[in-house]
């Protein structure tokens, strides 16, 4: 099996500042393969946090809201209560007294994230984590942190953009 990128929301959002507008549908359609194939996961609670972060009156803001909402639904990235609470006690062994984030109401995206990391690892999937959050803030750890004290390897949403023009461009 290929290996699955999981990415943040952070790093969805970044899109917008970091690629080039022009680029924009090519790295759309990139990840619109790696969804389709199962190569790119990401569970509700990004979702959820794209649209609650993202400016829907900036276009690509927009277009990512859109296309995320679209994707999702074909995309089975629930992640079990167990793995969440994995991920929230790995947190509090390693260093987060009080969690990854302790001031989210409800289901946090850090927690959904990690906990879906940790599924990925007990089922021995060969993953990588696309994300930028390496600024600890209080209260909050940050995602490249974590992925790095788990042993996971992480990839830059640069980088990852670019591997996603390149897919559209091979299809073409």
């Amino acid at each position: 099996m290929p290996t699955v990128f999981v990415i943040d929301d952070r790093s969805l959002l970044a899109i917008g500042s970091l690629i080039d507008v022009t680029n924009h549908i090519d790295v759309f359609s990139g990840m619109n393969q790696l969804c389709e194939s199962g190569e790119l996961m990401f569970p509700p609670e990004v979702v959820k946090a794209v649209r609650q972060r993202g400016d829907a009156s900036q276009p690509i803001d927009r277009q990512l809201i859109i296309w995320i909402e679209a994707v999702q639904g074909r995309m089975d990235c629930d992640v079990a209560f167990g793995h969440k609470r994995a991920a929230q006690l790995w947190a509090q062994n390693n260093g987060y007294e009080e969690g990854l984030d302790p001031f989210a109401a409800g289901d946090s995206c850090i927690v959904a994230v990690v906990g879906l990391m940790l599924d990925l690892v007990e089922r021995h999937t060969d993953f990588v984590v696309v994300t930028d959050d390496f600024t600890e803030r209080p209260g909050r750890a940050a995602l490249g942190s974590i992925t790095e004290r788990l042993g996971c390897r992480v990839q830059n949403i640069r980088t990852f953009a670019d591997e996603c023009m390149r897919l559209c461009s091979s299809a073409a």
